[in-house]
């Protein structure tokens, strides 16, 4: 999964990232053993904007379990 601040297709914006999860990609989310998430925006350096990409993998075990228990938080 990318988020990132452009539009194109593969690209997902934090706003709208609850909308993922249904269908296909919430049964691929709850039976994942890990998530690899990649984070593309620019940062300023050296008076310029320069793109930058930040990668984290996330263990999953238990995430099926995990998001029932945040489902249901009010």
């Amino acid at each position: 999964m990318t988020l990132s601040p452009r539009l194109s297709p593969e690209d997902v914006e934090l706003d709208n990232m609850l909308s993922l999860m249904n269908g296909q990609f919430l049964s691929d989310f709850k039976m994942a053993t890990a998530m690899k998430l990649k984070i593309e925006y620019q940062k300023y350096f050296d008076g310029e904007y320069v793109p930058d990409v930040e990668i984290y993998v996330f263990n999953m075990t238990g995430s099926t379990n995990a998001y029932n228990r945040v489902k249901t938080q009010k």
